[in-house]
């Protein structure tokens, strides 16, 4: 699967002396984003889910997470039918 990574948006882990409840910050420029939203949003819910990751080398970073289980791909393609004739109630 093909990685994407988000324009616009920056993870920063947290400052040395920062109390050890921060885990770190996002910073979002407007502008890249929306544009970057506008033409990326994977789904027709209109949301996107966002990865926070470290590389190798230690620097933070985001990336959209495409996951989706591999049942689920199939099962949504095929309709379910139920024979309401046999039902035993």
């Amino acid at each position: 699967m093909e990685k994407k990574f988000i324009d616009g948006l920056f993870f920063n882990l947290p400052h040395e002396k920062a109390p050890q409840f921060i885990k770190g910050s996002i910073a979002i420029s407007k502008a890249k984003f929306l544009e970057w939203l506008q033409k990326e949003v994977p789904n027709e819910k209109g949301y996107i889910k966002i990865d926070l990751k470290i590389s190798k080398d230690g620097k933070p970073y985001a990336e959209v997470n495409n996951w989706k289980p591999e049942n689920q791909a199939e099962n949504n393609n095929e309709e379910e039918i139920i024979d309401v004739e046999n039902i035993p109630f």
